[in-house]
């Protein structure tokens, strides 16, 4: 009786993440910036969601063309897993950044990721709203 549960759904299972190729192409990277250590300069966190089916390792691309075409790029890694994050420090402000999360399993490498941003901290620098609170003065 369980066997003819157990095999129908271990096969649309198995067509769920043939189809899917086992990434999450579709879904996105999270990158928080702040100003770097050095002038002009600005670290990033990128934190990626996981994938569908766990990596042996993991690599991050940082490059300044689409495509990453030879001698454009750095590798970051390998990031083992469970690992979902990495960060980088010295990127120079104002610079477009094409990054892409690759993971590597037993059928070869996946793009998990992949997108661009602009090295700039002045955001993370400005104040964030807050929500209101009620203060209670104490005294004269």
């Amino acid at each position: 009786m369980i066997g003819r549960f157990l095999v129908p759904t271990a096969i649309v299972l198995g067509i769920f993440v043939y189809m899917h190729d086992g990434g999450s192409k579709s879904a996105t990277a999270s990158i928080v910036q702040t100003c770097g250590a050095a002038a002009g300069t600005v670290s990033a966190t990128i934190d990626w969601p996981p994938p569908a089916l766990a990596p042996d390792e993991t690599w991050v691309d940082l490059g300044i063309a689409p495509g990453f075409p030879p001698g454009s790029f750095q590798g970051h890694g390998p990031i083992a897993p469970p690992s979902r994050s990495a960060h980088v420090e010295g990127l120079p402000a104002g610079l477009k950044v094409y990054y892409r999360v690759n993971t590597k399993r037993q059928d070869g490498w996946h793009t998990a990721t992949s997108g661009s941003f602009t090295a700039d901290c002045s955001a993370s620098a400005h104040a964030k709203p807050t929500p209101a609170v009620d203060v209670v003065h104490l005294g004269p």
